[in-house]
């Protein structure tokens, strides 16, 4: 079990796609109905919440300038003309900086400070806005030192928390990397806080499910040296596989060499025989076809 990081360029970290609009409804929508459990800011992660603020501003603005600009005559703000949403993107600000980010990007926004807790060595999540939980809950894990917030993930501890301690210490700022993540599910459930289901009533079917892809990213922010933890979730029908053998090739060969306790982490036992049966039956109707 390894990282897996990959160097992003500074024109590919945050993107906006076609999901913009629902996804920023759905959004708001948290926001409304469940903003505690979204969104939660630690005291003492102001100034790293104004600066992730600062750095989504600056990065739309110039990436995107005809969808986020400074209305005339009010540098102050920034409007989304695909929401239609102003904001007050300085202090004395009108919403919480984080909230405000959140509104303006298509990712989950974690802040990562080092030395937050006990232990000055950990990084800790210290303010978050998070859509797209993949079976856990923010409040709870809000304040948790990174090891902590893994510790269901198998391997770990073993194989990957002193590494990543290390890779954050010498992250310097302007560094941005990726890695990607996938889970199936048998739903198309976006905000999945509560854990996935280890059992099913009837065995799914394969157009109930949905490959859950998370494209990760880390920054260091210059001015606060936080590490910004973004998350963008994708929710795909598994049955697209079919339109692209090549990518199916990829996705079974994935999922059989998962280690066994990979495997039970990502509830293989409920979908795997389904997966790999339609895989297998739609390769060798794909290769007959050549």
């Amino acid at each position: 079990m390894t990282m897996g990081i990959q160097k992003v360029e500074e024109s590919d970290w945050l993107a906006i796609d076609n999901r913009y609009l629902p996804e920023q409804a759905f959004r708001r929508d948290l926001l409304a109905t469940k903003r505690h459990n979204v969104l939660q800011v630690l005291p003492g992660s102001e100034a790293a919440c104004a600066e992730v603020l600062e750095v989504v501003v600056n990065y739309v603005t110039q990436r995107y300038p005809t969808l986020f600009y400074s209305p005339a005559g009010k540098n102050d703000y920034v409007h989304n003309s695909l929401t239609g949403r102003t904001f007050k993107v300085t202090y004395p600000y009108e919403l919480e900086p984080l909230e405000i980010a959140a509104q303006l990007v298509m990712e989950d926004l974690n802040v990562l400070i080092q030395g937050f807790g006990e232990d000055p060595e950990q990084h800790y999540l210290a303010a978050s806005y998070s859509m797209a939980p993949a079976g856990w809950h923010l409040e709870e894990r809000i304040g948790w030192p990174l090891w902590k917030i893994h510790t269901p993930v198998p391997l770990w501890k073993d194989k990957l928390r002193a590494s990543v301690e290390k890779f954050f210490t010498r992250m310097q700022p302007g560094d941005i990397v990726s890695r990607h993540n996938f889970f199936v599910q048998a739903d198309d459930v976006l905000f999945q806080a509560d854990p996935f289901p280890a059992t099913l009533a009837a065995p799914p079917t394969i157009e109930s499910l949905r490959i859950r892809h998370e494209r990760q990213t880390l920054r260091r922010l210059p001015k606060t040296g936080v590490i910004l933890f973004t998350v963008r979730t994708y929710l795909t029908p598994l049955t697209d596989l079919e339109d692209d053998p090549e990518s199916m090739q990829e996705f079974l060969g994935a999922i059989r060499a998962f280690p066994e306790s990979i495997a039970r982490y990502k509830n293989r036992h409920l979908w795997g025989e389904t997966v790999e049966t339609w895989c297998e039956e739609k390769l060798e109707k794909a290769s007959a076809e050549c």
